[in-house]
């Protein structure tokens, strides 16, 4: 039974697409736009670094808190700015965060370790550390792979650990020379 008058009644125009194609392409929209926001954040976060402001990194990342704190990076990199800034034990707990989102992070895990190193907790810091080396890949850039290798060696070392820091020493020494080698 159709209550609207006949001469009110307004013939809407045919669906160009169907509900999935239109479900789709809202999803779309809203993850490029999320993208947008993340790579926004992503740059503003990498200009406090790279001059230094950490203390500008970290207040920027809590007035961001309420739309990322969700995400693993921006615990990361909460975690990174307090360790530079020196405050180790907010650094942990932020690095914790990040882990619970993603434990196989590559970059938390690093950062956990040289927060355990920093304070001193060389057990903690090699196990961290070593998933990093765990997790190297053909895709793990050779830095990456190098700079870790060489943390995990000088871990050992403060350990006083000499006969592990010799052997990730020369891993990294052999990732060296294979990466000259293939140049």
């Amino acid at each position: 039974q159709n209550r609207v008058p006949k001469g009110l009644r307004v013939q809407l125009p045919p669906r160009p697409q169907s509900y999935i194609e239109f479900g789709l392409q809202y999803a779309l929209n809203r993850l490029t736009i999320l993208y947008d926001v993340m790579t926004e954040l992503y740059e503003q976060i990498k200009s406090f670094f790279q001059s230094g402001d950490y203390s500008g990194a970290r207040d920027f990342l809590n007035n961001t808190k309420q739309q990322f704190q969700d995400q693993w990076d921006y615990w990361y990199y909460l975690a990174h700015a307090e360790r530079k800034i020196g405050n180790l034990a907010q650094a942990e707990d932020f690095c914790k965060s990040s882990l619970e989102l993603t434990p196989d992070s590559q970059v938390a895990n690093f950062e956990m370790g040289i927060i355990y190193q920093t304070k001193g907790d060389y057990k903690k810091a090699t196990e961290h550390i070593k998933k990093v080396v765990e997790g190297f890949s053909e895709e793990t850039e050779f830095s990456e792979k190098i700079d870790t290798l060489n943390s995990l060696a000088l871990t050992y070392k403060m350990a006083k650990d000499t006969d592990n820091a010799f052997k990730y020493y020369n891993q990294a020494l052999e990732v060296l020379v294979q990466e000259l080698y293939d140049w």
